[in-house]
């Protein structure tokens, strides 16, 4: 390769593309891209480059279109206005409704209130299943949605998606997969037979997976707080239990001052959340800070409560009340829980049970931050730091619930119908042992993937986030 700098008549230096060197015009070639390189340096263009893709037809041949989805709902609006407590709505239409269909009304709180149409007439009147528990208005400028979800296609499905199984049905089942009767024959049903045994297994199961998670046995539950109370027993069978599932819950406020020995009650309204009917446990707040308990004779015209004790404090206008019919049950555990005041959450923090009982001063009161549950046997407590020192808190707490054992033949069981396969096929090999039956691979293989199934699907989805920082 000649020197750089050296002369050469005729030609010039230039600068390769690729290295920088700077050579003399003969000594470069020109790549397919227009570059400028060194003969050492050159690269033919890549084979691959010349490749072109075939035309993939993916049309499919004589196709045949389903027909189009069949409408899924139908959207009204009030054309009146209607009071909490009315089960016969007017609308502006009721095309294409039909009795049983399920049904949403925008009240005026903001809320929707679901229920089903029990039945409709002269084209503008509806009457449903339950009655609206606050008011919706009629307006002249966007009326309030009225909507009516029939989830109808046209296919020829059963439109059943409900399944469950009794106690006898699930130990018939269970014994025919192990065999222990053959398939046309049927368990004794005789007293201590066959049926007795097997439900009396499928029992021991069913209180072992008690132990076990699941989103299906998350409840939602409220604790009522009382001035210089740390302790709350909940169980049903407790004396006094101020605690319910918000299920139950009816959540009101006193609509006129009540002074000591009133018995008839003025309240905001009787179908707030739950209804109040009579024989519900119902909790006043009284002007002294205290809550007077009692129970429910009557209800009358949505607005006024009949107690069979009499109040012992004055209570004011506006002052809370709360009714429910049954007491909230044992936990099993309490998963989380939430200080309420005023419509806000706070999040409250778990003890243990040393952490709880080597406080210094259980009595000190305050707004309760952190709380300790003792589930015990058929009596759960909870005990609060720092002892509340007021009512107008509430405790919402998320527990994981007891599940009901088979009592007859004729109860279903306390399970969500998909895991129905795995409870057969779980008692199938637990009661195999006892009637001296090997447990066949299949049942064995078909009870793992179910388990497995389940294990995988009843999970919390929830995001995840990383954080970085220094560590100390």
């Amino acid at each position: 390769m000649r020197v750089k700098d050296e002369y050469v008549h005729g030609s010039h230096n230039v600068i390769c593309d690729r290295s920088g060197f700077k050579i003399k015009v003969g000594d470069v070639k020109k790549e397919w891209n227009n570059s400028v390189v060194r003969k050492e340096d050159f690269e033919r263009r890549h084979p691959q480059d010349f490749v072109r893709g075939v035309r993939d037809d993916q049309s499919v041949a004589n196709p045949r279109p389903g027909a189009p989805d069949a409408p899924t709902h139908n959207e009204t609006t009030l054309d009146a206005d209607e009071l909490a407590g009315q089960a016969v709505l007017s609308v502006a239409s009721t095309s294409d409704m039909q009795a049983g269909d399920a049904i949403q009304i925008l009240l005026d709180d903001a809320t929707f209130h679901l229920t089903t149409i029990s039945s409709f007439s002269a084209g503008d009147t509806v009457t449903v299943a339950d009655a609206i528990p606050y008011k919706a208005s009629f307006w002249e400028y966007g009326n309030h949605s009225f909507c009516s979800n029939h989830g109808r296609r046209p296919m020829t499905t059963s439109g059943t998606t409900a399944y469950d199984r009794t106690g006898a049905q699930l130990a018939e089942q269970a014994a025919r997969l192990v065999r222990i009767i053959g398939i046309d024959e049927t368990l004794d049903t005789t007293a201590g037979g066959q049926e007795d045994q097997i439900l009396e297994s499928l029992n021991l199961m069913i209180k072992t997976h008690q132990m076990k998670m699941g989103l299906w046995r998350y409840r939602e539950a409220r604790m009522f707080l009382t001035d210089g109370t740390a302790e709350y027993t909940l169980a049903p069978t407790a004396s006094v239990n101020y605690a319910c599932d918000l299920s139950e819950l009816s959540e009101t406020t006193l609509d006129a001052d009540e002074a000591i020995g009133q018995t008839v009650i003025s309240v905001t309204s009787t179908v707030q959340g739950a209804a109040i009917v009579a024989s519900d446990v119902i909790l006043i707040v009284q002007d002294d800070d205290t809550f007077h308990v009692s129970t429910v004779a009557s209800v009358v015209a949505n607005d006024t409560v009949t107690i069979d004790d009499a109040t012992t404090v004055a209570a004011s206008s506006g002052n809370k009340v709360y009714a429910y019919t049954t007491a909230a049950p044992r936990p099993l555990k309490i998963i989380s829980a939430r200080r309420e005041n005023a419509g806000n959450e706070i999040e409250m923090f778990s003890l243990a049970r040393e952490e709880y009982f080597n406080l210094p001063n259980k009595s000190s009161k305050g707004t309760p931050v952190q709380y300790f549950y003792d589930p015990q046997s058929g009596t759960g407590k909870v005990y609060l730091w720092p002892t509340p020192s007021t009512v107008g808190d509430v405790v919402n707490y998320t527990y994981l619930d007891e599940l009901e054992v088979i009592t007859a033949n004729t109860d279903t069981s306390d399970f969500p119908q998909e895991w129905m396969e795995y409870l057969v096929y779980g008692l199938a090999i637990r009661i195999a042992p006892l009637y001296g039956v090997q447990t066949p691979q299949e049942i064995l293989a078909v009870y793992t993937e179910a388990k497995g199934l389940l294990e995988g699907f009843d999970q919390d989805d929830a995001s995840i986030t990383f954080g970085f920082g220094e560590d100390r």
